[in-house]
């Protein structure tokens, strides 16, 4: 992947963020970003670039597309009511220990800098477990140190360089239920409150189940089950959960994109005379397209799933309060066989 492949890349993700978050960044935000990524750029260069990011682009739009079918209410399918699923009632995991992350990390080449990427793997009961963690010194094979204070890339995981590593020392940040609540819904009853919350079954259809509730009580949600007309436990095969995406959004995307092609028109028909029109002109529609679009939020959020019979009562299972605790360690690096290779990226 050559240096403007991957300077365009970057430049779609930062607009598609920025589209989706118009109300938590102001446009100088995106000017600011948009400057930090072009300012080294000749105005050939800048054009190349914004010609083929308005071609990318296209890629947003389609990935949106696929992103609002998951996210559609479907249709149940009639599996019958008989299952055979293991019916013992559904208990919080035991609290994990220390010695409980088996964790260890390996150092691969960044494809897109001349730094390196950790990757993560995890074994054991924390590998079925949801935890956060921040690294915060490399200890490299020739002996030295580098803290998070020393490389600020250590926040995503990465190294400015690719010296070898021999470990790193991590903190974990590890949070669990102490308690839960069993909300139970059905057809009949497809309303509960949770906590001040109201969680509501919108629609239950065969195997097919799509629950509405706050941000608040999704973050917490554990577990869903059904049970058929006979009383026996049926467990998702197929689940999506998040943020319902606004309609509107795949009209903003398609403006945005429209707006870009008309920048990368001008370019074509050499209408800008300088980097700095070209760089105005940019700027000017994005104000614009900032200013007439924003983006619906709201704090609710979906949860969906498919069963493996149909359902006849849902119980969900949500943490009443959480604890959290905190683990530093030091773990081992393995080199990727990309760190074998080195040399200059491709122009």
């Amino acid at each position: 992947m050559n240096k403007l492949t991957q300077r365009v890349l970057l430049f779609v993700c930062i607009m598609a963020v920025s589209i989706a978050n118009v109300e938590a960044q102001t446009i100088e935000d995106i000017k600011a970003q948009i400057v930090e990524e072009t300012e080294s750029m000749s105005k050939d260069e800048l054009e190349a670039y914004l010609i083929k990011s308005a071609q990318q682009f296209k890629s947003v739009l389609a990935i949106n597309a696929l992103v609002g079918e998951m996210q559609k209410e479907q249709n149940g399918q009639d599996l019958g009511d008989d299952s055979d699923e293991d019916d013992t009632p559904y208990q919080l995991a035991d609290r994990l220990a220390k010695d409980d992350f088996e964790i260890s990390f390996t150092q691969e080449a960044n494809q897109f800098t001349q730094g390196s990427i950790f990757r993560r793997q995890v074994v054991g009961k924390a590998s079925h477990t949801d935890f956060e963690y921040e690294i915060n010194k490399v200890y490299f094979e020739d002996g030295t140190v580098v803290t998070d204070k020393q490389d600020e890339m250590l926040a995503q995981r990465r190294l400015e360089s690719r010296n070898p590593v021999d470990s790193v020392e991590i903190s974990i940040n590890y949070t669990y239920p102490l308690s839960m609540t069993e909300v139970k819904l059905s057809a009949n009853e497809p309303q509960a409150i949770f906590q001040g919350d109201t969680i509501k079954l919108e629609k239950l259809d065969f195997n097919f189940a799509r629950l509405t509730m706050g941000a608040n009580t999704s973050e917490k949600l554990l577990k869903v089950t059904g049970k058929t007309k006979t009383g026996k436990v049926t467990t998702t095969k197929q689940t999506a959960s998040g943020a319902p995406q606004p309609e509107s959004t795949g009209k903003v995307l398609e403006s945005f994109s429209e707006a870009l092609d008309a920048v990368a028109a001008k370019i074509e028909d050499k209408k800008y005379a300088t980097k700095q029109n070209l760089t105005d002109d940019l700027f000017n529609m994005l104000e614009k397209f900032y200013n007439e679009f924003q983006l619906e939020t709201s704090d609710q959020r979906f949860w969906q799933g498919s069963f493996n019979a149909n359902v006849d009562t849902l119980s969900i299972f949500i943490a009443n309060d959480m604890n959290t605790e905190n683990y530093t360690m030091t773990v081992p690096v393995t080199l990727d066989s990309s760190m074998l290779t080195t040399g200059e990226e491709e122009e």
